[in-house]
């Protein structure tokens, strides 16, 4: 009986590791949780940059004759797209900072909070990247030229920022739901500018 006593784990060492668990638990978990529901940097250095660098004036005062920077709030569910012709169309929404504009731009979900701002009606924006509904601004750019600006002789240079080399399917099956979680991120984003692409391409060819 007292070898049985003997051989039986001791009440505090079982304690004590439990203790121990829940100390790194209590110093990873707040931890492992901010960086789960939180995004990976914060707004503040971005902002900064944007205005430091693009300054203060708004998009209606830019030295060029147009420019197109693109955003999406997410609150109305509408695009921005910032531009001199909507600057002059619709300036309560339009006529922001530079700084703003493409601080908008570029809050990349999971990358950068949303840009909050509040345009002149009062109604709060929660916008984020415009990559989201034109990765390829080209598309747009194009449209605002052509036919809002009645631009005649119009010149594209895109220079873009790459892309993950292209893997096609070989056969229907190899399609399944693990391949399209693969690849969510081409759909999401590539899709858009291998169309916009050749949306542009024909265009240019029925125009020469």
């Amino acid at each position: 009986m007292r070898e049985i006593e003997r051989n039986r784990p001791k009440k505090w060492i079982i304690c004590a590791i439990f203790f121990i668990i829940g100390l790194i638990l209590g110093k990873l978990a707040p931890t492992l949780l901010w960086k789960i529901f939180s995004s990976r940097y914060t707004r503040g250095p971005l902002d900064n940059i944007m205005k430091n660098y693009l300054g203060a004036k708004n998009v209606s005062e830019v030295y060029t004759n147009e420019v197109l920077i693109t955003a999406f709030d997410y609150n109305s569910l509408e695009p921005r797209f910032y531009s001199k012709y909507f600057a002059n169309l619709n300036p309560e929404i339009y006529n922001v900072s530079i700084g703003d504009s493409t601080g908008a731009s570029s809050a990349a979900p999971t990358y950068f909070d949303p840009k909050k701002t509040k345009n002149a009606y009062g109604f709060t924006e929660l916008q984020v990247d415009g990559g989201i509904i034109c990765n390829n601004p080209s598309l747009y750019a194009y449209q605002l030229a052509k036919l809002l600006n009645r631009k005649e002789k119009i010149r594209i240079l895109s220079i873009g920022t790459g892309e993950k080399p292209f893997i096609p399917f070989t056969s229907a099956k190899q399609m399944g739901k693990m391949s399209w979680m693969k690849r969510v991120d081409e759909f999401m984003m590539n899709m858009d500018v291998h169309a916009a692409e050749y949306y542009l391409k024909n265009i240019a060819y029925a125009n020469n």
